[in-house]
């Protein structure tokens, strides 16, 4: 799989795939330096925590290696957000890029917290707040 980093640098290179879709991309040395962190670690094992500025590409410079291990080995990657924003961002923005430049191979799904969804447990609270409420009236 190390041979693999000459392929992520091609997608960020000038003229690569990814400033062919993304309009006004500019590559950048930290983004790369980025990207082939994650392909290292992810293909090696081990823990990364990287700190970047904003403005360096960390979503695609995490999504482009993720996206291309796991075509490699045929698993599944998972990411996760602190905001719904950046859910969103990957979403509506950056995954469709990389639908072009993998050729579709790959499929994701939004997976929003258990607070935006309506649980039995959430739904028996409510049934008994409305019930209190019956009974104050």
């Amino acid at each position: 799989m190390r041979s693999d980093v000459a392929a992520i640098r091609d997608i960020f290179a000038p003229g690569g795939k990814l400033s062919r879709e993304i309009r006004d991309f500019e590559p950048r040395p930290q983004q790369v330096q980025f990207a082939e962190e994650v392909l290292s670690t992810l293909t090696d094992g081990g823990s990364l925590v990287i700190e970047a500025a904003t403005g360096v590409g960390k979503s695609i410079g995490y999504l482009v290696p993720s996206v291309a291990v796991s075509l490699a080995t045929d698993s599944r990657v998972l990411v996760s957000t602190n905001t719904k924003n950046l859910q969103e961002q990957l979403m509506d923005r950056d995954l469709p890029v990389l639908k072009k430049i993998f050729r579709g191979g790959f499929s994701a799904a939004a997976l929003k917290g258990r607070g935006n969804y309506l649980c039995l447990r959430k739904w028996n609270g409510l049934r008994g707040s409305a019930e209190d409420e019956k009974v104050r009236s």
